[in-house]
């Protein structure tokens, strides 16, 4: 059709992103060898972004009849948040690709302030030899170009530990320079900052709470039961919440959280329920 490809014919013809394209194409071919996925995803009973997070979950790895079922089950009533949350710990983790118990994925959330440096240059390390494996990244051409430039400069300062047998340093190298650089300047521990309320953001991962949000910015410490009202300032009564859902959702009556933290929450969401109820990302 004279076309470049798949990307370029979703956005001349259909109006989609080359990225969307591609997923909706990898969709339609791995929902082939899960056939209870695909009955859920074609009835409308787990969305399009919860089943791509399900097949990467899974992977290549071989699923059963039980395993399968348990996706389907877990995916019709957990949020993305909680789906991607899993996918990334069964990459990092391997192991069966099953869904994880509450108490597991809650132990996944924690992330300590000042440890992503160590983290990254330990990757950086490991890299060095490692066979190259394609990254491939659609971006628009002035923002590809800027991308380029910035890692041919980050290059230039690669350390030695980058350099080949001739002398040359990758271009894979700059990238990662670019990174450990964002963590060196973004990665600080500020606990002299909050002390008393550090375990509240470690254990939540530095992300609101509130089911399906995803932001870690404007992050508060909120009190289940209002301390007006009695509530101490003990772990199992004190979240993290964004500014928007402390402030606007539980304050101004948007939603509703009761129960003890962190697994024993009910969150009651939108204005007499009409979001319905959840705990620990999933519908109840």
């Amino acid at each position: 059709l004279g076309f470049a490809g798949l990307g370029h014919y979703a956005e001349e013809r259909l109006g989609l992103a080359r990225s969307s394209a591609r997923d909706r194409a990898f969709i339609a071919r791995s929902l082939r060898r899960l056939p209870r996925l695909r009955v859920a995803y074609d009835k409308g009973e787990i969305g399009f972004s919860a089943a791509l997070v399900i097949v990467r979950a899974i992977g290549g790895a071989a699923m059963d009849d039980a395993g399968e079922r348990a996706w389907v089950a877990h995916g019709r009533r957990t949020t993305v948040k909680r789906l991607e949350d899993e996918a990334r710990t069964l990459g990092r983790e391997g192991g069966p690709a099953r869904p994880l118990h509450d108490q597991a994925w809650h132990r996944s959330l924690r992330r300590e302030a000042g440890t992503a440096r160590s983290r990254l240059k330990d990757l950086a390390r490991k890299a060095r030899g490692a066979p190259l494996v394609p990254l491939n990244l659609s971006l628009p051409a002035e923002v590809a170009a800027g991308f380029a430039s910035a890692m041919e400069d980050a290059r230039s300062r690669a350390h030695r530990m980058f350099s080949s047998g001739d002398g040359t340093v990758p271009l894979w190298a700059g990238l990662m320079t670019l990174l450990v650089e964002f963590v060196e300047i973004w990665d600080v521990d500020p606990s002299a900052r909050r002390p008393a309320q550090q375990a509240i953001y470690i254990e939540a991962g530095w992300r609101c709470m509130a089911p399906g949000c995803s932001s870690r910015r404007n992050l508060e410490s909120h009190h289940v039961v209002y301390r007006s009202r009695g509530g101490g300032d003990e772990a199992a009564n004190r979240i993290c919440l964004c500014r928007f859902h402390h402030q606007m959702g539980e304050h101004d009556g948007r939603m509703r959280v009761r129960g003890q933290a962190p697994l024993g929450l009910i969150w009651r969401m939108g204005r007499g329920g009409r979001g319905g109820l959840f705990r620990n990302e999933r519908r109840l």
